[in-house]
């Protein structure tokens, strides 16, 4: 455990004199391409792995992915396409998602099964698991592509959300 005083003085998310990201652990180390994959490499700068084994474990996947350059180009450039998923599902279940936000979902899970065939090439056992238990939301995505407009409305009450001939009653 690191108290409170310690994790200031070490800087690992903002800096002591400005309250700053810049300058802190987390802005040298931040090269993600994605909002999921910041708040990520934030919560396990705040939540280090105590187990060796899993440290370990984690080193392996990034050794694989700085050393193989063609796989992480591919990985990255898909990635850039993914919309915050994380908060686009929040979104939904509070029920606060727009048509917009369905139609980011749905292009988000496009990449998915490229990340996958991309990934299950990998040696790292962390990676490689990962990617046999990436789920494809093919059901989420054939729901959106039959329901949804592709060019929808930003508010609800304009209409024009459902596609045409998608449920009579709708």
């Amino acid at each position: 455990m690191i108290d409170a005083s310690s994790r200031r003085n070490l800087e690992i998310t903002e800096t002591m004199r400005e309250k700053s990201r810049k300058g802190s652990l987390l802005w040298v180390l931040d090269k993600t391409v994605t909002a999921m994959g910041g708040r990520m490499l934030r919560r396990w700068l705040e939540q280090p792995l105590m187990d060796v084994h899993a440290i370990r474990e984690r080193q392996d996947a990034v050794q694989e992915l700085i050393d193989s350059i063609i796989l992480k180009a591919e990985v990255v450039e898909r990635l850039r396409r993914v919309y915050d998923i994380e908060r686009l599902t929040g979104r939904i279940v509070y029920g606060n998602a727009n048509c917009r936000d369905l139609v980011a979902l749905k292009y988000s899970i496009i990449q998915i099964p490229d990340i996958k065939e991309s990934t299950l090439r990998c040696n790292s056992r962390m990676i490689s698991v990962l990617a046999r238990e990436m789920d494809l939301l093919d059901d989420i995505h054939a729901l959106i592509v039959a329901a949804i407009d592709d060019d929808p409305p930003i508010s609800v009450r304009e209409g024009g959300i459902i596609k045409s001939g998608y449920h009579e009653e709708i």
